[in-house]
């Protein structure tokens, strides 16, 4: 039988050069590479779509600590301004409730 070259494989490629070893023997990128190397081995980003899929609710929650904050403290009696960089469009302009009573007003009379 053929002798299994997987792990020979996948040490060749992931030779870093260690920085720092911890107390029993590993760096913390030794760590971090056997997790991606387990992970590329079991499917890769692949299988976890397929788990993701089947397991919103609790793929949603890990995914949501990877996101980065997006809340800014400012401090009391601060001021935040909001610079879009795009222009505006007919999209942006809301018409008010009036003016869409009177336009609905006066399509019912041309339908008379």
């Amino acid at each position: 039988m053929p002798e299994d070259r997987t792990f020979d494989v996948i040490e060749a490629r992931n030779s870093i050069p260690r920085t720092t070893v911890e107390r029993d023997g590993f760096s913390r990128q030794d760590v971090v590479n056997a997790f991606q190397n387990a992970f590329t081995m079991i499917g890769g980003v692949q299988r976890l779509a397929l788990w993701a899929n089947a397991n919103p609710d609790k793929f949603y929650p890990l995914y949501a600590k990877l996101m980065p904050s997006t809340s800014i403290q400012i401090g009391d009696n601060a001021r935040v301004q909001i610079v879009h960089a795009l222009a505006p469009t007919a999209l942006d302009v809301h018409p008010t409730e009036a003016e869409i009573a009177q336009k609905d007003h006066a399509t019912a009379d041309q339908d008379r």
